[in-house]
């Protein structure tokens, strides 16, 4: 059984990394002033909310900075919901946490799976597509076109990678398994 992976190119990642970074610039910037304005001591500021604040800052940066694509954003802004729990404002701390796992969706990598029974697409949720849904499905110049038989279609330019997939072995393949769905039918 013959697989393809294909990493899409995430367009929007880097305005996402910049509101990333703006969310939680703010959100450190608002939880020192509810701490300052809740008249805490100097040593649970400290520990509670500066602390988690360079932890946080640390991680992001680090993940950036290496290129990392698959980042613990979950842990990075669970972190940083930290000081509104110890605040005791735990719906900012929920929405907190829901906006860091957002943000790890946005930014994840974009893989499309394509076997000899199914493609699996990464919208969210992932979406299965089967051969005999297509009419075509085509690589050509670092574009992937997956067109429907109900007229819909998606154009999404791929990622270059170590080991790029051949795109005659991949139109062939693709070919097959269409002619193969049809005459199913």
């Amino acid at each position: 059984m013959q697989d393809y992976t294909i990493v899409l190119r995430n367009e929007k990642a880097n305005t996402y990394n910049t509101i990333g970074w703006l969310f939680i610039l703010f959100n450190i910037a608002a939880s020192i002033w509810i701490a300052i304005s809740k008249k805490d001591t100097t040593t649970t500021g400290f520990v509670f909310i500066i602390f988690p604040a360079i932890i946080v800052l640390f991680l992001h940066y680090r993940n950036l900075k290496n290129g990392i694509k698959k980042s613990n954003s979950e842990f990075i802004f669970l972190i940083l919901a930290f000081p509104w729990i110890f605040l005791k404002l735990f719906w900012v701390a929920a929405i907190v946490f829901l906006i860091g796992v957002l943000y790890s969706i946005a930014i994840r990598t974009l893989v499309v799976y394509a076997n000899t029974d199914k493609i699996i697409y990464p919208s969210f949720p992932k979406r299965t597509i089967l051969w005999n849904e297509l009419s075509h499905m085509i690589l050509k110049d670092d574009l992937l076109t997956i067109d429907f038989k109900d007229n819909k279609i998606i154009q999404q330019l791929i990622e270059k990678t170590e080991h790029p997939v051949d795109e005659k072995e991949f139109n062939d393949f693709c070919n097959e398994r269409l002619q193969s769905a049809a005459s199913a039918n």
